[in-house]
């Protein structure tokens, strides 16, 4: 009976916490929701002169300090056609609110906050004219004015190409270890293939299981609508989490003739959004915290339990990504050296490898095992065979010279192998017969 109760809660408070009218709108955040009561208020008064959780029969309330909050905070939009309902379309998922909860209760009382950005080019700011016009730098500039009694504090590791297999090997030192308060997710746009999926997995549990993060996948996309945010939203079902969708939202915009791609990204780039997108996929994030912020008093929120672990391998979660300059390697030619044509978007600058051809060989210990290599526009990349313990794996190309696509370089990841238990293994990459150019560089391995 009281896990019914429960239910009923949640489901008022998604109901009307999360609920928007239409009509145009002009700015993101707090005054993105409706005003008034936006939740259950069942608890509302217990203990309220103590901030903080207020435990009672496996629900939770929170009491924020009114005179800590800015709720005239707002994301600029610019001359973009926007709608309170282009909110609703965009909350794919309300999700558990508890954790973001405690978070705006915290702020509140002028308590240090840090929101953690993970992901690829978008997360990094690419296409915006400055880091300050991203949806990154727009969201957390949003945090401080909304509380500006709060240290509000920003980690962001977004890099080009950088999908979940990438990530979870880099979350556990870049953000983990300090502790972040809000996490939002943007891979969905670089994630392929089932390891892009259990990586997704591994990393969601890793942040919920190490920190008391409000965790937020967001689904950016590009012209095309491509990426994996189906099967991020499954998980986030399965996890009870939030999220929230900006290929929602430009898809159904740009199919009903609301937008063009131009309005929110230049003609001349069909992946990244442009100032415009960027501050949309801002007024998203921020007009969802707005909303929970706008019922916090007024609601009675289940207390979240991560979910029993066992239906997943999550092999991922105690990933870490290792410079090549840490693995034991043979061949004077495999000396560190600055990678060719490094974007500012790129978290790697410095490769081991070859320059004219010669064999290339690392000792690895892990698990699982995954390498990170450059591709290079300069037409000198070469066509590598990679063996694990003498075993012909595949066969790689570090050449993106003849691809039209491919505007610059960048790093790709790779799966090496997956074992029963954690080894040393030999990775060897010997310049393929028919291969013409001679470079070839090692960023790192992904070990867990």
């Amino acid at each position: 009976m009281k896990k019914f109760l429960a239910i009923l809660l949640t489901c008022s408070l998604v109901l009307a916490s999360l609920t928007a009218c239409g009509g145009k709108s002009g700015d993101g955040g707090s005054n993105g929701g409706n005003e008034g009561n936006n939740g259950s208020s069942g608890n509302q008064g217990q203990n309220e002169a103590e901030h903080g959780i207020v435990e009672t029969g496996g629900s939770v309330t929170y009491s924020p300090d009114g005179a800590g909050i800015n709720k005239s905070a707002k994301v600029d939009i610019g001359s973009l056609y926007v709608t309170d309902s282009m909110l609703d379309t965009g909350i794919a998922r309300p999700g558990s609110l508890e954790r973001l909860a405690a978070v705006m209760e915290k702020a509140s009382f002028g308590q240090g906050v840090t929101i953690a950005y993970v992901g690829g080019g978008t997360a990094a700011g690419k296409g915006a004219s400055s880091y300050e016009k991203s949806y990154a730098a727009l969201t957390t500039a949003w945090l401080k004015e909304t509380f500006p009694n709060a240290a509000v504090n920003e980690i962001n590791i977004g890099a080009l190409n950088c999908d979940s297999y990438v990530a979870v090997h880099r979350v556990s030192e870049e953000v983990i270890k300090s502790s972040p308060d809000i996490v939002i997710l943007d891979t969905a746009y670089d994630d392929t293939g089932a390891i892009c999926e259990e990586a997704f997995e591994s990393m969601v549990r890793a942040f919920l299981s190490g920190t008391s993060a409000a965790v937020i996948p967001l689904i950016t996309t590009d012209s095309t609508y491509a990426g994996n945010g189906d099967k991020q939203s499954a998980l986030a079902f399965k996890l009870d989490l939030p999220v929230i969708s900006y290929l929602n939202v430009l898809k159904a915009n740009v199919t009903n003739g609301t937008w063009t791609w131009n309005d929110v990204a230049t003609a001349e780039d069909t992946v990244y959004p442009a100032d415009s997108g960027h501050a949309f996929i801002a007024y998203l994030l921020t007009g969802y915290f707005g909303r929970v912020l706008e019922g916090i008093s007024s609601s009675s929120y289940n207390e979240y339990v991560l979910s029993d672990s066992t239906t997943t391998k999550a092999r991922y979660n105690n990933g870490t990504f290792v410079g090549p300059a840490s693995v034991p390697h043979d061949g004077e030619d495999n000396a560190l050296t600055s990678l060719p044509g490094v974007d500012s978007y790129s978290f790697v600058s410095q490769g081991m490898g070859t320059q004219n051809g010669n064999e290339a060989t690392f000792d690895v210990t892990g698990k699982n095992i995954g390498m990170l290599y450059w591709r290079s526009t300069d037409g000198n990349g070469g066509s590598f065979d990679v063996y694990v313990d003498d075993v012909l794996i595949t066969t790689l190309s570090a050449d993106l010279s003849e691809d039209e696509n491919a505007t610059y370089s960048f790093a790709e990841c790779v799966e090496l192998g997956k074992y029963d238990e954690s080894g040393t293994h030999k990775v060897k990459l010997v310049k393929n017969s028919e291969s013409e150019a001679d470079d070839f560089y090692v960023c790192g391995f992904l070990v867990s």
